[in-house]
């Protein structure tokens, strides 16, 4: 919570919210909260993977990976008033996730970081 305040008092332009593990309450009571921030801030809330979850909080967008809901079922879910963001590991991913409704694109990764395990260092074309 601490962290969202002190990234929306920074002037961030949106926010993720990005928690897998954690139990299906708390990331509701969670999310509520985080909400209200962003709204009071007027910035817009995303949530992570959770087409669901995003539906509860009442989130300005949803954002997710190529293993998730594929952007065309996510987009019919949401609205056209929602966000859609999609992760894309290559211009094939990228090209059909513009086509199925996509607001932005999630590309990378560029370095290894700890925080995604799966990402990982990619080399660049010749």
């Amino acid at each position: 919570m601490a962290t969202a305040q002190a990234a929306l008092e920074g002037g961030i332009t949106i926010l993720q919210l990005r928690e897998k593990k954690a139990p299906i309450p708390e990331v509701l009571e969670k999310g509520r909260m985080i909400r209200d921030l962003c709204r009071k801030h007027q910035v817009p809330f995303i949530v992570n993977d959770r087409v669901d979850l995003a539906l509860l909080l009442d989130a300005d967008g949803v954002h997710v990976g190529q293993d998730d809901i594929p952007g065309r079922l996510v987009r019919s879910l949401v609205g056209e008033d929602k966000i859609v963001g999609i992760s894309a590991g290559s211009m094939e991913e990228a090209e059909r996730a513009v086509s199925e409704g996509a607001d932005y694109l999630g590309v990378g990764a560029v370095y290894t970081t700890l925080t995604k395990g799966d990402a990982g260092n990619r080399s660049a074309p010749a």
